[in-house]
């Protein structure tokens, strides 16, 4: 899978300093949120990517360097397991605010995991951990400002 991929590339491309991307201070105890993240993918994340459409996703106006661009504040993605399981990606993107949104899956279900991992600080969080709650698919989410979440959806 691209995104199991990507993280691995990420946490095992700092040479002698591998370690440096799981654990803060070498302490096995406190992992980082990019070994988190990895964990996440690991055990909520299927093979076989779907195809994923947008409407209505709220933007933030960006101010760069020479241009300035609207930026989309929840990105998405979502992939089907062998275990029967649809699984949908969340990231938002901004450090400034949650976002309360419809997933609409197209499936037949009340009832899904939703796995989130967020911090006190944004993208700053030292203290980022991962907690898991059942949902109501069905229902609008709250996506926590600087988070990825993945709605784990078991289909019949």
């Amino acid at each position: 899978n691209h995104d199991i991929r990507i993280a691995s590339q990420f946490c095992f491309d700092h040479g002698d300093q591998a370690d440096a991307s799981f654990f803060y201070n070498d302490d096995a105890n406190k992992t980082t949120p990019t070994f988190q993240f990895q964990k996440m993918l690991a055990q909520h994340w299927g093979d076989q990517v779907l195809k994923t459409e947008s409407q209505n996703i709220p933007s933030i106006h960006v101010q760069g360097a020479d241009d300035s661009v609207e930026m989309p504040k929840l990105t998405f993605t979502a992939a089907r397991g062998k275990d029967k399981k649809v699984f949908v990606m969340v990231v938002n993107r901004t450090n400034d605010s949650d976002v309360t949104t419809k997933i609409a899956t197209g499936l037949d279900c009340t009832e899904g995991k939703l796995h989130q991992l967020k911090g006190s600080n944004g993208w700053d969080s030292t203290d980022a951990a991962v907690s898991t709650k059942t949902v109501d698919p069905s229902k609008a989410l709250s996506f926590p400002r600087a988070s990825v979440s993945i709605l784990e959806i078991q289909l019949q």
